[in-house]
């Protein structure tokens, strides 16, 4: 989807356009309210919103800057949902966590399960020691594959910081987990 052959009237963009970057609303989204209703919610009016109003959005604005502007609309339909009393139940991550745990022990989960759930356990501890920011990175990076171009556009930082916060949050990561093992394995040699 370049500028030059767009036309923002044909519903065919705007359901190309929504498929790649449903997951960064939906993140954006989550900001507010983490329940995943609110966040679906909040993206469809935020299409509807788009879709209502692109005779004003010109065809020359590159597609990054729609996606950023689109942003902000998630942004802004999310604080009025919010305002109006969106009456939804917060879900946490522990809340998922316990889920997806009493999941797992109810399956009977087998010991190579048991090892890839420690493994991602393992991850999942190391990414909540990261900040806000490196978090962020990684999410947009890995999670929604975005490139470094399209998160310079959206964080407005430069793609080579973007490329040095990535690299260093993954040595963080494995630093964090290399050290858990460390402290695995002097528990295991201070029992024996």
């Amino acid at each position: 989807m370049n500028k030059g052959n767009r036309d923002l009237s044909n519903d065919y963009f705007w359901e190309s356009f929504y498929r790649k970057y449903k997951k960064l609303f939906i993140y954006v989204a989550r900001e507010y309210r983490s329940e995943s209703q609110f966040a679906e919610d909040v993206v469809a009016e935020t299409m509807l919103i788009l879709m209502n109003n692109k005779v004003k959005i010109r065809e020359t604005v590159s597609e990054e800057k729609l996606s950023a502007y689109s942003c902000g609309i998630v942004r802004n339909v999310a604080r009025q949902l919010l305002r109006k009393n969106y009456d939804s139940k917060i879900v946490s991550i522990e809340d998922v966590m316990n889920k997806e745990n009493a999941i797992q022990e109810h399956q009977g989960a087998v010991f190579e399960e048991e090892s890839i759930t420690e493994n991602v356990e393992q991850i999942r501890l190391a990414l909540s020691k990261l900040s806000k920011e490196y978090q962020e990175v990684l999410q947009f990076r890995y999670n929604y594959s975005l490139s470094y171009e399209q998160m310079s556009s959206i964080l407005k930082i430069s793609e080579e910081s973007l490329r040095k916060k990535v690299s260093r949050a993954k040595q963080m990561i494995k630093k964090t987990i290399v050290e858990n093992m460390n402290k695995g394995k002097e528990v295991s040699s201070d029992e024996a």
